[in-house]
C-alpha cells in the first residue's frame, strides 16, 4: 500500500513535486499486487481528458478489473459514477 500512496503523492504534489509518470508507474506496481486503490487510481488518471495520461482504452482495462473485485464503498461509488460516463460514450 506505500507504493499505492506514493503514487497519489505524486499525482497530487503531496510533499513531492507533482510528476504524472511517476504517479503512474507507482499506481502501476500496486495495482499489479491488488490494491484497488491504486487500480481505481490508474483509472481516474486515464479518464481525466485534461490528464497528459489521458487514454480510455486504459481506464476501461482498470474499471473491468475493479469491477471483479470485492470492493468497499467507496470505490464502489466510483465505479458506479463511472459506469454512467462509460455508458454515455457508448464504450458498455
Amino acid at each position: 500500500y506505500a507504493q499505492q500512496k506514493l503514487g497519489y503523492m505524486y499525482q497530487k504534489g503531496r510533499g513531492v513535486e507533482q510528476d504524472s509518470q511517476q504517479a503512474e508507474s507507482w499506481y502501476q506496481k500496486s495495482a499489479e499486487q491488488g490494491n484497488h486503490l491504486a487500480m481505481s487510481g490508474l483509472m481516474l488518471m486515464y479518464i481525466d481528458d485534461e490528464h497528459s495520461m489521458f487514454d480510455i482504452e486504459l481506464a476501461l482495462h482498470w474499471y473491468n478489473l475493479l469491477k471483479l473485485q470485492d470492493l468497499d464503498e467507496d470505490i464502489q461509488a466510483i465505479i458506479k459514477n463511472l459506469e454512467v460516463v462509460f455508458m454515455e460514450c457508448g464504450l458498455l
